[in-house]
């Protein structure tokens, strides 16, 4: 009797852990290059495509709520493993949008993900944007983008 309680808690758990996992930024479908990307996720709806004129990333960030969201910023992996962002953090009122450029010029990829954080808790809440190569959280290669999308 001890051991099925002992399953059923570790079952549980992984279950658990499989829903909150998909929470994170590995959620998501692979984007063609050509694909439009458009999501709602905790009160912001980001849409993004790629512009093969500009070599870049160009979209909108928009607050869906009643409520001020703080600090949004967005993020694009590539399949090379270069991940691209986070964009400035910026307060988005209520209703409102801000554009969205992450520059890709010179990357060669298949597919790519985005996903939009918001507030604190992530590690790249204090950064301001600065433009840097380096690996990102989950031992991706990345590009950060300083406020006029140099890199």
């Amino acid at each position: 009797m001890k051991l099925v309680r002992i399953l059923m808690v570790l079952t549980m758990v992984s279950m658990a852990s499989l829903i909150f996992a998909q929470e994170g930024e590995e959620r998501g479908a692979k984007m063609k290059v050509n694909d439009k990307f458009d999501e709602y996720r905790k009160g912001v709806r980001l849409i993004l495509s790629y512009d093969k004129a500009s070599s870049s990333f160009k979209g909108t960030v928009e607050n869906v709520t009643k409520k001020m969201i703080k600090k949004v910023r967005v993020e694009i992996h590539l399949s090379n493993g270069l991940e691209l962002g986070p964009t400035v953090p910026v307060n988005l009122k209520a209703g409102k949008k801000a554009e969205v450029k992450l520059p890709a010029e010179g990357e060669s990829f298949i597919w790519w993900k985005a996903h939009a954080e918001a507030g604190e808790g992530s590690e790249h809440s204090g950064e301001k944007g600065e433009h840097r190569e380096k690996r990102g959280e989950h031992g991706s290669k990345k590009r950060s983008h300083n406020e006029k999308g140099e890199h």
